[in-house]
């Protein structure tokens, strides 16, 4: 049989990471999961890298997500990085190693290392980049397909609301001939009819969620770090331990955690590293 490692499940859509009260229009309430790029104090238990927050703001969500549209999608993600897959029964996607099958992609993002790839570490190493990108291909998604249709004077495609907050809205569509998901930020005008001011975001769906959070006033942009920010900050935590004085068990602890909440945060860490100071993590 195959094995499947164990991963966070989502049983209600793309934002319960925002640990607030959330007023559902349609059923199921929807979650995001983005991994916002914030070390601030006050943070969550489960989620060490998001802070608090307690605002109220309604989300859409409740259908049932087209499992071809999201095979189709990740087919396409996976093939943009190198990795060919293969439709099965319109319930699995198999990403192949080899001219063999030797991963097997559920409708619910779960990843199965199948039999082939046992002790296999380049079958590893692909689990890795494959449960990822089957997570984030699944987010935007089934943000997509389960929202309504934002309704806008001026808008000239057909856009679905993932949010409404704060004067700020976040929307996203399946663009055509299968050229992937677009997603935009605006800010709603005076009378609420029209929209302005776009940021657009072209398969980008956690920077589009992290514009919103700012633009909303759901987050700081304070809090926030870039990827380049988060990559000096490992280094130089990396340079301390290395080159300064002996630190104290709790200042130890806190780098420590600090730096596996930036090594969880930042993809590619180590070519970050290797392009800005030529080391690895």
């Amino acid at each position: 049989g195959s094995t499947c490692t164990n991963r966070t499940l989502r049983t209600g859509g793309w934002l319960t990471d925002f640990e607030t009260d959330v007023y559902v229009l349609g059923g199921i309430g929807q979650t995001i999961t983005s991994p916002f790029y914030s070390l601030g104090n006050e943070m969550s238990p489960a989620y060490g890298w998001l802070p608090y927050l307690r605002d109220k703001f309604i989300v859409t969500g409740g259908l049932k997500l087209d499992n071809n549209k999201y095979f189709t999608e990740l087919a396409r993600r996976l093939q943009a990085n190198g990795i060919i897959s293969v439709p099965q029964d319109h319930d699995r996607l198999m990403v192949m190693l080899n001219d063999q099958p030797i991963l097997s992609v559920s409708p619910r993002s779960e990843v199965f290392l199948l039999p082939a790839g046992g002790n296999n570490p380049e079958a590893s190493e692909l689990y890795h980049k494959v449960a990822q990108t089957a997570d984030d291909v699944y987010a935007y998604v089934e943000a997509v397909q389960t929202a309504p249709l934002l309704h806008a004077s001026g808008l000239s495609e057909e856009f679905h609301l993932l949010a409404d907050f704060g004067g700020a809205v976040l929307a996203g569509r399946e663009m055509e001939n299968g050229w992937g998901y677009q997603f935009v930020t605006w800010i709603w005008d005076y009378g609420k009819t029209g929209l302005s001011q776009g940021h657009y975001f072209e398969e980008d769906f956690q920077g589009a969620k992290q514009d919103f959070a700012v633009r909303s006033g759901l987050i700081s942009r304070a809090k926030l770090f870039s990827l380049e920010e988060l990559t000096e900050l490992y280094w130089a935590t990396d340079y301390l331990l290395d080159e300064g004085p002996e630190p104290e068990d709790d200042q130890f602890k806190a780098l420590q955690t600090a730096r596996r909440k930036i090594e969880r945060t930042v993809p590619n860490l180590a070519e970050h590293l290797e392009q800005s100071h030529g080391q690895e993590p």
